[in-house]
């Protein structure tokens, strides 16, 4: 992982070769017991969430500011992600998508602390085969709990509705739309759902 320097978005260069300071670039790197490619990150609370395909990593410091030497890199959990589709904040918990099986799964991690594992659950696990393997998009609005997924050249979409109540999570449900045209990207601005699709000139 490396970072620019402060102040100088641009600037991933040291001042000097003999001398490290407090705002000098940050260049990292992790170690683990087998081969991970970083594919995204999201920040959070506890510092910044950083995905592999096989295991997910915490870039933070335990020191008042974040310089090259006190920053730390640290293995917080083994857990498939795939790489088609970005991680996701839902507000206070962190969601990302998984799509090695069959069918696709989509987890929820939450308290996510700088030492120790978070703790994960599979939102998906009462309609495991439901979520086909090729979801690669995936959206969410935070303002009405909703989170939807789809697969590019296809016409169905999943959602997902959720009710909290503080920390808790009162309810969820999982449902499908079917759109009389091809899906190619989606997002969410402000209240209202876009969709893209090719099949209109």
């Amino acid at each position: 992982v490396i970072l620019s320097q402060a102040d100088e978005i641009y600037n991933f260069f040291n001042n000097t070769a003999l001398v490290v300071s407090g705002n000098d670039p940050i260049d990292i790197t992790s170690s683990s017991t087998q081969p991970t490619k970083f594919v995204d990150c999201i920040e959070t609370n506890t510092g910044l969430l950083v995905f592999g395909e096989t295991q997910q990593f915490m870039l933070h410091t335990d020191s008042a500011s974040l310089t090259p030497d006190t920053a730390k890199l640290s293995n917080i959990s083994t857990y498939r992600y795939s790489p088609q589709t970005a991680p996701i904040s839902l507000g206070t918990t962190i969601g990302f998508l998984d799509t090695a099986g069959s069918y696709s799964r989509f987890f929820e991690m939450f308290d996510i602390k700088r030492e120790g594992e978070p703790q994960l659950v599979d939102v998906t696990k009462v309609v495991s085969k439901l979520l086909p393997s090729d979801i690669d998009i995936l959206s969410i609005s935070r303002e009405n709990n909703t989170i939807f997924l789809s697969e590019k050249g296809s016409g169905n979409m999943y959602l997902y509705r959720y009710f909290n109540t503080g920390s808790e999570r009162l309810q969820g449900a999982w449902f499908e739309w079917f759109f009389p045209f091809s899906i190619a990207y989606t997002f969410v601005l402000d209240d209202d759902l876009y969709l893209v699709s090719t099949d209109f000139k």
